[in-house]
């Protein structure tokens, strides 16, 4: 019986993860980038997000990843 209590008590459980509120109300962002190559050509109907935007989306976009399970 001691070997038992030995065997279980080394044993690891693996915690189940709790979404955090914001996997329900956020979610991954999309963008319009413009094709390699044509990133400086005129945007005239200003269809394409700037760099700055793409960035920032892509850095929401990783730490939803992070935060929330799939």
């Amino acid at each position: 019986m001691a070997a038992l209590l030995v065997m279980t008590a080394c044993s690891t459980t693996e915690r189940p993860r709790t979404a955090d509120s914001a996997c329900v109300a956020l979610k991954t962002l999309t963008y319009a980038g413009a094709k390699a190559g044509q990133e400086n050509a005129d945007d005239p109907g200003n269809r394409y997000d700037t760099k700055i935007t793409v960035d920032w989306i892509a850095e929401h976009n990783a730490r939803w990843r992070a935060l929330c399970p799939s």
